[in-house]
């Protein structure tokens, strides 16, 4: 691999005309808040390694750096690289950097306010929480998806509570993100409006991941009694879910029997029509989804679990 292609290979190589820049970048950086405009500049470069040490010095530069960064997202929005690399900036700011982006959750453009909204989510500010919460009921739907993956960020009290809500608008493209977030954000207390949604064919397949992702055993009994009643897809669905609690669990505890003992409740021949459901949604599952039908399987016990191990 020669220098002049290792640039794109790899980042430990540069290229000799690229090592030069970024040595002028890190200079720059030196010169503190006089080499403003030229480091803002460079955020055009076409280098991804020059382009990321100009990063890089414009984070460090905190504070001082902000309003120009932030001038970027409002005003010169013509180049996708150029937007990327001043919000990885202001994530990565030393500085404060909270006011001015909250300024610009007041744009009347959607996409600075995306911007905004995602800056402050992957710092985690939880003084932002309130703002992020408001714009979950944007008009723009893009807005309150991003707010929502914000506050999915930040998690806390306040952010689940944002969160739960946008639950409740009637919204698709607002509701499945915020199905996802909260299964991911280990809040006990969001399982029983995840659980609500498992009685509405249009939510139930993500309310039944998500679930999964919570690793609360209280989502146990509902997700069996999908085995029982669901359709192919539900099946295979719950069953992952199921394991992935199981293992919440174990990691938890070091030891896990509730979804054992919930497959294992009813009278033999429910457990023998499980086990018929459990086999039969294996021939469309994936490997994930085969592989945890295959430990429910083994939990129900009988002889059809056998055969079909």
């Amino acid at each position: 691999m020669t220098e002049s292609t290792s640039v794109t290979g790899s980042p430990l190589f540069l290229s000799a005309e690229d090592r030069a820049r970024v040595e002028e970048v890190e200079q720059l950086a030196r010169g503190g808040a006089g080499s403003l405009e030229r480091l803002v500049a460079g955020l055009d470069t076409s280098s991804w390694a020059v382009r990321r040490a100009v990063v890089a010095a414009l984070a460090r530069l905190g504070t001082p750096a902000v309003p120009p960064l932030c001038d970027v997202l409002r005003h010169r929005r013509d180049n996708e690289a150029r937007l990327a690399a001043a919000v990885e900036a202001l994530v990565a700011s030393t500085g404060a950097v909270e006011e001015s982006l909250e300024g610009l959750a007041d744009s009347p453009s959607a996409p600075i306010v995306c911007d905004a909204a995602q800056v402050l989510g992957r710092r985690r500010s939880r003084r932002s929480v309130p703002l992020l919460a408001r714009l979950t009921v944007h008009p723009d739907d893009n807005v309150a998806v991003a707010a929502i993956e914000a506050l999915g960020r930040i998690g806390g009290g306040a952010a689940v509570d944002a969160l739960l809500a946008a639950l409740g608008s009637g919204n698709f493209f607002r509701i499945f993100p915020a199905i996802d977030v909260l299964g991911r954000c280990g809040d006990p207390s969001v399982v029983p409006a995840l659980l609500g949604l498992l009685a509405d064919p249009f939510y139930a397949l993500e309310s039944a991941r998500a679930l999964g992702r919570t690793g609360q055993d209280a989502a146990v009994p509902a997700l069996v009694s999908l085995l029982r009643r669901g359709n192919d897809a539900l099946v295979r669905v719950a069953a992952v879910a199921l394991v992935d609690i199981h293992e919440a669990q174990v990691q938890r505890f070091g030891g896990a029997r509730a979804v054992q003992a919930a497959l294992r409740s009813g009278p033999g021949p429910d457990l023998s029509m499980l086990g018929r459901r459990l086999a039969q949604a294996i021939t469309s599952a994936d490997s994930a989804e085969r592989a945890a039908l295959a430990r429910l399987l083994g939990w129900v016990g009988g002889q059809l679990s056998l055969i079909h191990l």
